[in-house]
């Protein structure tokens, strides 16, 4: 899990359940995880979740941008070339967007794809594509670049951001401590 900013030493103190908060590698060949943080739409069987919080997509351009001015037609956004958050492949928020735009008759041209929030903004901020960010984590950024920020010209619906744990760790407190820590955090974002 990658924290956004820095908790206040206390929170992690706070529980006598809580015995040690580590990050561990390995190198065992079967996949090891306990928590995942994901928009999706898909069930799995194994695993809890929980909804940590709704989003909303917002299209974003660059504050001087040649030529959308506080409002971006349906025309103008499939025209354009796009940057892409894509954390893992095939990701949900741009198979929404895809799905949107194609009911619409139309297809993305996506220029630049990125793993990092940070090089999509910054993309966008010095060249003419536009993109499509959650406006949460675009509010919480503490990067003030000169971004216009716009309603999309679609219809889409909230992202809902889940938390998901293996049903083995449902009730171990230890677990409940970090899950309840993950909430508290998620809801400052």
């Amino acid at each position: 899990m990658i924290l956004r900013r820095a908790l206040a030493g206390e929170v992690l103190l706070t529980d006598e359940n809580q015995l040690r908060l580590a990050f561990v590698e390995t190198d065992a060949p079967a996949k090891v995880y306990e928590y995942a943080v994901l928009v999706t739409d898909t069930a799995y069987d194994t695993l809890a979740i929980a909804q940590l919080y709704r989003d909303r997509m917002v299209c974003v351009v660059r504050k001087d941008h040649p030529v959308i001015r506080e409002h971006i037609t349906l025309e103008q956004f499939m025209q354009h070339s796009h940057a892409r958050l894509e954390v893992a492949p095939h990701g949900m928020s741009g198979r929404v967007i895809d799905e949107a735009v194609a009911r619409a008759g139309g297809k993305l041209h996506i220029a630049m794809l990125a793993q990092n929030y940070g090089a999509v903004l910054n993309t966008v901020a010095q060249s003419n594509l536009f993109a499509m960010v959650s406006e949460r984590m675009l509010k919480s950024s503490r990067n003030p670049l000169a971004l216009q920020i716009l309603e999309p010209p679609l219809k889409l619906p909230d992202m809902r951001m889940n938390l998901f744990w293996h049903e083995r760790t449902h009730k171990d407190p230890r677990h409940r401590w970090f899950r309840q820590l993950i909430t508290t955090v998620a809801r400052e974002l």
